[in-house]
């Protein structure tokens, strides 16, 4: 993570995802910046006069700065198994209620295509262009323009997917089955890379090699080390904890849109409706970041994900009826 190349390409991915994954790692980030001699600030780590940056300067930062953690090495996997076994539990768990492996991988795909690749996309050329810079600099236009982004391409794409995958009214695993690889594509990606690569550089500090693997480190980056080193060990457990809580959001999305698929041409106000949600809770994400702890916009979005499944769910129970007996097996 802390070589610089490895960390762009990792910041850059990162940049290209608006609302709750994104919010809630620029809020852990702020929360390592510590203040000069503030809590939790670690020694110096220039060295003697000009060896930032040269050979051997990360080995005398590293002997001033001890090792990381256990603990927080412990929390790193923690978080790092939740994004790959929660979503490959239930996934299997769907799949014994009528799932198909097909939906799963398909939601991982859409993910990719629609989040990483379009909007990442749309995100370069809106926020690149002087429109851009006046929506980068309010927060309440930020909020709006992230949320909508948001609800647009990935309510567009389980649409989509939806109508490639055809479940029919009653089969409403198969809807949770695609929320699952939807949601578990974005956990790997934002949460399950970036915490093996903090494993292996956890590994590197208290092997003593991490210059002999990533080469000789500037200031910056020493200093990013040393944060990461210096924060408390329950930092590292807020990236699982906000991918349940993502999950359970993608999920109650996910069977909204397939309700909104299975109602046909009466399902336009339910589909609007979901991607309207999702920018509400994506706004809310991002307004909370500006004002809350990591704990406090973690309580937001669990309020939210309750919230959401709520709604997913009288509304299926509402399709329900209509269906008969149906849906009952499902």
């Amino acid at each position: 993570l802390f070589n610089r190349k490895s960390q762009n390409a990792i910041l850059k991915r990162l940049d290209g995802l608006q609302g709750l994954s994104r919010v809630i790692f620029q809020k852990i980030e702020k929360s390592l910046d510590f203040p000069p001699g503030g809590s939790g600030t670690v020694r110096a780590i220039n060295g003697p006069p000009g060896t930032a940056g040269k050979e051997g300067s990360c080995i005398w930062f590293m002997s001033e700065l001890g090792t990381m953690p256990m603990a927080s090495m412990v929390c790193m996997a923690i978080s790092m198994a939740i994004c790959f076994l929660l979503p490959l539990g239930l996934a299997i768990f769907f799949r014994r209620q009528g799932g198909r492996w097909r939906d799963f991988f398909l939601g991982a795909a859409v993910f990719f295509l629609f989040v990483l690749v379009l909007e990442q996309g749309v995100h370069a050329l809106v926020l690149g262009s002087p429109l851009g810079q006046t929506i980068s600099g309010n927060l309440i236009l930020y909020a709006l323009y992230g949320g909508v982004m948001a609800g647009l391409f990935e309510e567009v794409g389980r649409l989509v997917a939806f109508r490639f995958l055809r479940p029919a009214p009653g089969q409403t695993a198969r809807a949770l089955m695609y929320g699952a690889g939807h949601g578990g594509m974005e956990a790997v990606m934002v949460v399950g890379l970036t915490y093996i690569s903090n494993l292996l550089v956890s590994s590197w500090i208290n092997a003593g090699t991490l210059e002999q693997n990533v080469g000789a480190l500037d200031e910056a980056t020493l200093q990013t080390v040393a944060q990461m080193v210096a924060a408390p060990a329950t930092t590292y457990l807020w990236g699982g904890v906000e991918r349940i809580i993502a999950i359970g959001i993608h999920l109650a999305l996910s069977v909204l849109v397939y309700l909104a698929y299975c109602r046909g041409r009466q399902g336009v106000t339910l589909f609007v409706g979901a991607i309207l949600l999702h920018a509400a809770v994506d706004a809310c994400t991002i307004l909370a970041s500006a004002f809350l702890p990591v704990a406090g916009i973690e309580l937001v979005a669990l309020a939210c994900a309750l919230g959401l499944g709520l709604v997913a769910w009288k509304v299926y129970q509402q399709e329900a009826k209509n269906w008969g007996g149906i849906a009952q097996k499902s």
